[in-house]
């Protein structure tokens, strides 16, 4: 399976970005217990890792972690590589990354996505009232 960095980074928004952009009060509703979600099959666990290192390799890059969520809890985490080259250390899910700018892209690329979708508007007020969010 091939992912192109464009694809990468579309995925990547809308699994940080969007959930935390509420456009709507949500209604209150009892969530599932992410504790009676299933972990991930061995065939499941070997194709996300398939993806993550087809992605190392393509853009050399050293190590790389993810998450997966479900009803605000991590259900699943793995990392791949390692976190310094020179020792050679192997990294783990607990591993912080310098993500620098890349996350305003990132934002950027998500709120344009939903003012093509008509879901938001460029002259919408996010914060205070009359904002999205609301005044909290």
């Amino acid at each position: 399976m091939k992912l192109e960095r464009r694809q990468f980074i579309r995925l990547a928004a809308s699994a940080a970005i969007l959930p935390a952009l509420s456009l709507r009060r949500a209604v209150a509703q009892p969530l599932p217990n992410p504790a009676g979600v299933a972990a991930p099959s061995a065939s499941e666990r070997a194709a996300m890792a398939q993806v993550a290192r087809a992605f190392m390799e393509k853009y050399d890059v050293a190590g790389l972690s993810f998450a997966v969520g479900y009803a605000g809890e991590i259900v699943h985490r793995d990392a791949f590589g390692v976190a310094d080259r020179e020792r050679n250390e192997a990294i783990t899910p607990m591993h912080l990354f310098r993500i620098a700018s890349v996350s305003k892209t990132i934002t950027s690329a998500t709120i344009f996505g939903l003012i093509e979708q008509g879901r938001l508007k460029l002259a919408d007020k996010v914060f205070g009232s009359g904002g999205i969010t609301g005044t909290d």
